[in-house]
């Protein structure tokens, strides 16, 4: 707050009497005593700081310390508005932070007395109050209302200064662990690890103490290779921990939750140095289900990005498989390659997939000069990324290409099929997906998170039923993919450590069930993308996208691209037409005009 300044000398000119009579007031009778009442609810906001004024002077100067726990007590004055007048209901006894702060929230309209109650160090006495510096008393009334705030509620000591506290700061972790047996229990580290690489959120209450305001702490964790995770240096409050990035852990159900509700969330009130080690969670794996991958590979004659009717197959063509290994991360030294050649009709199998994400590649057996026309992710690199769907087959993953030969010839050889289960051949990819972004050191991250429902087409109800296991994609602002997730058993993700920017999300068609379309999401394009803006230490909301059955689906990724328009619009064309009929007419008549003057 600004500097005070003290109240100015009362006026000795009497005001002029009023020509308006005062509204009646109701009163309550002196035989009826007020019944004190529950206040309604309310918005508005009071605080502000109490201080040393170590000049004594009456003013906040620059460098004056706070006084921490001091007590501040605001109370409601009422209906009647009145001190005393026994409807007067306190509304909270605000403490002091460390720097001599208070704040209190959620106030009714109406009256308000903010007093000093406690708390202040032996010897000193007050010098400011927010009646001004002329008898301070350490009381104050203000009125507030319409969800305003009134911040300059300060209250000035003078006396000896008090030694520098420094706050007890504790701390809270532990592990996230795989729980085989589903006993909801830590056992041996042989059968039940600890999970790594996934991504731990600490939300604070901040000093209000309110969980969704300005001042919530933010923080981010990745369990590490045993899988622990550390939060420290905190200050006493309310926390809640969440695990994110379920993609770390697919086809699982949390199975240990520190609270005993299984929702992979949990709250803590952290005491002045505390360590809190024992907020595990453990997950258990859901037993295999495998699916598979379809495609042909085609001779796409007239180049249109799209396999025509009578256009020829392509037979011998090899194409790999990329999936994760161990580790269940896309793009690591661990990663499993299989590889099979299309059969006499161009197409290709894959089978025997636990649901997961896979990266499929034509290789080689290609015409000579051929060039990708047709990619399902809509980049023409001959290469895709693809979710395996649980107990079905996922198809229509086609390739097209043209050659320098004549439109629709057809391709010489003898097409090969190799019977039985595709080999697995170990080796490493030449390409990545980043699975939570490690950031520059120093760098302050931020984080998304969003829902995804299955709902009917009514908008309003779009976000009551949880999608699960849907696939989502971040990409930032030149394109890159740089994490990738999939919702929890409540429809929730979460991404974290991402660097403040713009970023692009969207959705992966080839995770949603069968039918269903994009129909809600929050910039109301309904194409299943949303461009965000990812904020240093805050964990932005990307809000709701609703899936329904629809009678189309397109199964390909976001951002493929449209196929160009053919023809011309026919109200275009009639304003045209008509102009170049006006035309030949006027140009007959020019011509034939000679001959009858002749």
């Amino acid at each position: 707050p600004a500097p005070r300044t003290p109240a100015p000398a009362p006026s000795t000119t009497a005001p002029a009497p009023s020509t308006t009579p005062p509204a009646p007031r109701t009163t309550i009778p002196p035989t009826t005593p007020p019944v004190p009442g529950t206040p309604p609810a309310g918005s508005n906001r009071i605080g502000d700081k109490v201080w040393h004024d170590l000049d004594g002077d009456g003013a906040l100067d620059a460098g004056e310390p706070g006084l921490p726990g001091v007590a501040v007590t605001v109370t409601w004055l009422g209906p009647d508005r009145e001190r005393g007048g026994g409807d007067d209901v306190v509304m909270q006894v605000a403490v002091t932070d460390g720097n001599g702060m208070y704040l209190v929230t959620g106030l009714p309209d109406g009256r308000f007395s903010v007093d000093v109650t406690g708390g202040v160090p032996a010897g000193k006495r007050i010098t400011f109050d927010p009646q001004g510096t002329s008898n301070p008393d350490g009381r104050s009334t203000v009125t507030v209302s319409g969800g305003r705030q009134n911040i300059d509620q300060d209250f000035g000591y003078v006396g000896t200064a008090p030694p520098p506290t420094t706050p007890r700061l504790g701390s809270i972790g532990d592990m996230i662990f795989q729980d085989t047996n589903g006993d909801g229990a830590m056992g041996d580290p042989a059968d039940e690890p600890g999970l790594s690489g996934v991504d731990v959120v600490l939300t604070g209450a901040g000093p209000d103490g309110v969980f969704g305001t300005g001042d919530d702490l933010i923080r981010f964790a990745t369990t590490d290779q045993n899988g622990k995770y550390l939060f420290s240096d905190l200050a006493p409050g309310d926390y809640h921990v969440e695990v994110g990035g379920v993609f770390a852990l697919p086809n699982s159900s949390n199975t240990a939750d520190p609270d005993g509700v299984n929702d992979s969330k949990t709250q803590i009130s952290l005491a002045p140095g505390e360590d809190v080690r024992n907020a595990d969670f453990g997950y258990q794996p859901a037993p295999p289900t495998f699916g598979g991958i379809q495609g042909n590979i085609y001779l796409d004659s007239n180049a249109n990005g799209q396999q025509d009717a009578g256009e020829a197959l392509l037979a011998g063509v090899t194409v790999t498989l990329t999936g994760p290994g161990p580790d269940g991360q896309l793009g690591t030294a661990d990663d499993v390659v299989r590889t099979t050649v299309t059969n006499a009709d161009g197409s290709y199998f894959f089978g025997d997939l636990p649901q997961d994400e896979y990266r499929v590649t034509v290789t080689a057996g290609l015409p000579a000069g051929a060039t990708n026309t047709e990619d399902p992710d809509g980049v023409s690199d001959s290469t895709t990324l693809v979710f395996s769907p649980p107990r079905s087959v996922f198809t229509g993953l086609d390739f097209g290409y043209t050659t320098p030969s004549t439109p629709g010839s057809t391709v010489p050889g003898t097409p090969t099929t190799v019977p039985g289960t595709p080999t697995t051949v170990p080796g490493t990819p030449t390409t990545s997906v980043v699975v939570d972004p490690t950031p520059p050191p120093g760098v302050p991250t931020g984080g998304l998170t969003g829902l995804v429902a299955l709902d009917s087409r009514n908008s309003a109800g779009a976000c009551a039923t949880a999608g699960a296991g849907i696939g989502v994609r971040v990409r930032d602002a030149n394109g890159t993919v740089v994490a990738t997730t999939a919702t929890n058993p409540g429809g929730r993700w979460v991404v974290g450590n991402l660097v403040p920017g713009v970023y692009t999300v969207e959705l992966v068609p080839h995770t949603f069930p069968s039918g269903v379309v994009v129909v809600l999401d929050s910039d109301g394009v309904r194409d299943g993308r949303v461009v965000v803006t990812v904020r240093a230490n805050a964990v932005t909301e990307v809000g709701c996208f609703g899936l329904a059955p629809g009678t189309t689906q397109d199964r390909k990724d976001p951002g493929s691209p449209a196929l160009p328009a053919t023809g011309s619009p026919t109200d275009a064309m009639i304003p045209i037409a008509f102009a170049l009929v006006l035309a030949g007419v006027v140009l007959t008549l020019a011509r034939r005009r000679p001959d009858e003057t002749s």
